[in-house]
């Protein structure tokens, strides 16, 4: 038993170190991306855009602009200023904001600076007429699709947000839930150790089958928490080599404890 637990417990170390080894260098690359928090964000404004929910819909585009600020999110506020809620003044200002982003698609800052011209000689033009009463943006001036059929974004040429994306947590979650496997396997592993030094202290029969009775069963319990937690350890390692090159169709590996004769152990499938 001892000698089993002992080979188990090396190999179990073995894996947890080389899992730390393997994780340390992408512990930045799981980190937050304001991009990807920001695309996510232009996405929730969409949403609420189609649902008729404006303020919300300005709302999230003014948040996602203060995690990565893109001249298209500015272009976004003042649209729906511009022909959903009626400000026109505001939709002025976020108009020329848009056009003065540094950067920004010549096309999109074009259409900024010809809009607010537009509102700024309407507003003059009629100096005592409220907000909404300011003409809307004539069909090919700006952004005019239906209701029911805009996108998000008005302008059909300018993303929210250029790249990013979520980054895959399932490896690391996969990882940490054999690690904390691993962890109870070799605990347990301790308390049979511990067993079974009284199991050879004791002196009366009884006394001895229970011992062994309980040492054997906190043995296999170790053996099949520490051969699942190197199998879990090991899988997460598996979906993070895939995960970082190669494509999503190219194959799948799967990793399994199993209990084979005589003791445990880990079976290998899949295909590459």
């Amino acid at each position: 038993m001892t000698a089993r637990f002992a080979r188990l417990l090396a190999c179990a170390l073995t894996i947890a170190v080389g899992a730390g080894l393997w994780s340390a260098p992408s512990a930045a690359a799981a980190a937050p991306d304001p991009t990807a928090q920001a695309e996510e964000l232009g996405g929730e404004a969409r949403d609420a855009y189609r649902a008729g929910r404006y303020s919300r819909a300005i709302e999230l585009y003014l948040e996602a602009y203060e995690t990565a600020a893109t001249a298209g999110f500015l272009f976004n506020i003042a649209y729906i200023y511009d022909n959903k809620t009626g400000d026109k003044a505001l939709a002025r200002d976020y108009y020329e904001r848009a056009a003065r982003f540094e950067g920004a698609d010549p096309d999109l800052v074009a259409k900024a600076r010809a809009r607010a011209a537009e509102i700024t000689a309407a507003l003059a033009r009629r100096p005592d007429a409220p907000p909404d009463k300011v003409p809307d943006a004539p069909p090919g001036k700006a952004p005019d699709t239906p209701p029911d059929k805009i996108p998000d974004t008005p302008p059909d040429k300018i993303p929210d947000v250029v790249g990013g994306g979520s980054p895959d947590v399932l490896p690391w979650i996969v990882i940490g839930t054999g690690a904390a496997i691993l962890g109870t396997g070799i605990a347990l592993g301790v308390v049979a150790s511990g067993t079974e030094r009284d199991f050879h202290a004791a002196t009366d029969n009884d006394t001895r089958r229970s011992l062994q009775t309980t040492g054997q069963g906190q043995a296999l319990g170790a053996d099949v928490l520490m051969v699942v937690g190197i199998g879990a350890v090991g899988t997460g390692l598996v979906l993070w080599l895939l995960g970082e090159d190669e494509p999503a169709d190219r194959g799948s590996v799967h990793v399994t404890p199993a209990l084979l004769e005589g003791g445990a152990g880990v079976v290998l499938g899949g295909a590459l």
